[in-house]
C-alpha cells in the first residue's frame, strides 16, 4: 500500500509541475516564444536554400531553352538545305524510274503472294549480286512468278468460291473486299 500511495504521490506532483509550467508559461511565454521563433528562423533558412537552389535550376533551364532553339534553328536550316538538293535529286530519280517503269513491268506485277514464303530469295540465292547480273535475276523473277494465267484463274476461283451476297450492306461488301 506504501508503494501504490508513493506512486499517486509522484504522479500528483508531476501534474503540479506541469500546471506550474503551464501557469509559468502564461505568466511568461518568453521560453515558449523563444522556441517558437527559433523554429521560424530555421523554416525561413530552408526556404532560403530551397529558393537559392529553384532560382539556379530556373537559370540553367533558360540557358537549356536558349541552347535548344539554337541548335532547333540550324537544325532546320540544315533540313531546309537538304530538302532543296533532295527535291532535285528526287526528280532526277523520277525520271530513271519511269524509264525503268516504261521497260520493265511493275515490281507489283512480279510479286505475288508466293513470294511472301521467300521463294524469291531461295530462287536467286546462288545469283551473285552486282550491277552485272541484275538482269539473270529479274528474268528468273519474272520467269518463275510471272504467270498471268496461273494468277487470274486463281483469283477468279477464289472469289467464285465466297459465298452467296443475301443482303447488299457493308459487312458483306467488306467480306467480299477482304478476300
Amino acid at each position: 500500500m506504501r508503494h501504490q500511495g508513493r506512486r499517486h504521490q509522484t504522479h500528483i506532483e508531476g501534474v503540479r509541475q506541469q500546471e506550474w509550467l503551464r501557469l509559468a508559461l502564461s505568466l511568461n511565454p518568453f521560453p515558449e516564444l523563444k522556441i517558437r521563433s527559433e523554429r521560424l528562423d530555421l523554416s525561413f533558412n530552408d526556404f532560403q536554400k530551397l529558393d537559392e537552389q529553384l532560382s539556379q535550376e530556373l537559370s540553367e533551364i533558360a540557358t537549356v531553352e536558349v541552347d535548344y532553339f539554337k541548335a532547333k534553328s540550324l537544325l532546320e536550316n540544315a533540313l531546309s538545305g537538304c530538302q532543296k538538293t533532295n527535291q532535285q535529286t528526287t526528280s532526277t530519280v523520277e525520271v530513271i524510274l519511269q524509264q525503268l517503269a516504261d521497260q520493265q513491268k511493275t515490281l507489283t506485277d512480279l510479286f505475288n503472294p508466293q513470294t511472301t514464303r521467300n521463294e524469291a530469295a531461295t530462287l536467286i540465292r546462288h545469283i551473285p549480286v552486282s550491277e552485272s547480273t541484275y538482269k539473270e535475276a529479274f528474268d528468273k523473277l519474272v520467269e518463275r512468278f510471272d504467270r498471268k494465267k496461273i494468277i487470274v484463274s486463281s483469283l477468279v476461283k477464289t472469289f467464285m468460291e465466297q459465298p452467296a451476297v443475301s443482303a447488299a450492306d457493308e459487312k458483306s461488301l467488306r467480306n467480299i473486299a477482304d478476300t
